[in-house]
């Protein structure tokens, strides 16, 4: 009896007569979290799996699913089902959020040529986002949207640059998430995902505020605040630029303020003091790193003072931020603070290393 049911498994696991004719999708298929789930070909096609003819197998509501304004529903038919979702802890809104999109509105519209579920996560080899080989993997989002956004026969359709991809690719964002840093923004951190849609003007510094909430906080303290906003100049953009956001830089001061105001204004002289300032305190802090790599090759016991020199570090981690607001009085309270601190290092140091030079110089002359 027991072999008589083990026989009709078998029996039953071998009627999915799909899989003879599309092998090539059941190798990808087979990869799949949907196959892992034990969702089968009829589940989202229809039809009859165990039908041994193509006729009898496309019968009973087979569904081939090559209108692409189709797709969105077929997967809602299971990702909008709370019922469903509730066992993956998965939202079921997905489909709402696709239609307030750029893409979803446009597929409403007739136009057939914009991003649908199957060109983000695949038709058959379906990931999880988790997976390293996913198209939604953080690592590849850039490449998954520039499956569209870098081709320039597409994006010419709308008037959109083909360079977004390749000017993020050249970011220093790209370059973190490169280096490992999967909590680097990629394309969906500012966009979104199924709800993508550029950044209005008004809202591109609370994006950019989600990693970078001190430099928004100061920044919204600063008389371009609102001189920005009465322009509808995106605020954070009109300095850093949107996809290719370069490391910052004390260069780009000078690039920058003057793009606003002429060489021999107040405020680019200003701009200049402050990045004096910057460039004093930060340069003090690289020659105190000098003198402790001298003082250890005496050796020179110097771990008491190496806490001094990551406090004035701390400060100028500090004043990075608070450029933004453009208040002179906190830029020079924090570098002053910098390089009050780095004077007892290098006296120390440097009156340790005297001693230490005298000393061997007496022995030698003892000698």
């Amino acid at each position: 009896m027991y072999l008589l049911l083990l026989l009709g498994v078998m029996a039953g696991a071998q009627q999915n007569y799909c899989e003879v004719c599309h092998s090539d999708v059941k190798v990808q298929f087979a990869e799949s979290v949907h196959a892992q789930e034990e969702i089968t070909c009829v589940s989202c096609h229809g039809g009859d799996s165990s039908a041994d003819s193509e006729r009898a197998a496309h019968s009973s509501g087979f569904r081939a699913l090559t209108d692409r304004k189709e797709i969105p529903h077929e997967c809602a038919s299971c990702h909008s089902d709370s019922g469903k979702m509730k066992a993956y802890a998965l939202p079921t809104d997905q489909l709402a959020l696709y239609q307030t999109s750029a893409h979803g509105k446009r597929l409403a519209a007739g136009d057939t040529r914009v991003a649908i579920c199957t060109d983000c996560h695949g038709v058959h080899r379906v990931l999880p986002a988790a997976d390293p080989e996913s198209q939604t993997h953080p690592r590849n989002i850039p490449k998954t949207c520039g499956t569209c956004h870098a081709d320039p026969k597409l994006v010419a359709n709308y008037k959109i640059p083909a360079t977004v991809v390749s000017d993020y690719e050249a970011s220093v964002h790209a370059k973190a998430l490169n280096k490992g840093n999967q909590q680097a923004p990629v394309c969906t951190s500012c966009h979104g995902t199924h709800g993508a849609a550029p950044p209005g003007v008004g809202d591109v510094s609370i994006v950019c505020g989600h990693c970078h909430a001190p430099e928004r906080d100061n920044f919204r303290l600063s008389p371009h605040k609102g001189v920005l906003a009465r322009a509808g100049i995106p605020e954070c953009a009109a300095c850093h630029g949107n996809h290719k956001i370069l490391k910052a830089s004390v260069a780009l001061w000078g690039d920058s303020c003057k793009e606003c105001h002429e060489s021999n204004s107040v405020e680019v002289k200003r701009g200049k003091q402050m990045v004096g300032l910057l460039q004093e305190a930060d340069s003090q802090i690289h020659q105190a790193d000098l003198s402790f790599q001298r003082a250890l090759e005496i050796p020179l016991d110097v771990s008491d003072y190496q806490a001094r020199l990551e406090e004035a570090r701390t400060y100028m981690v500090q004043v990075l931020p608070v450029t933004h607001s453009l208040n002179w009085t906190e830029v020079e309270d924090l570098t002053r603070r910098a390089r009050s601190v780095l004077v007892l290092i290098w006296f120390y140091i440097l009156l340790t290393i005297v001693i230490i030079y005298r000393y061997r110089k007496q022995l030698e002359s003892d000698r």
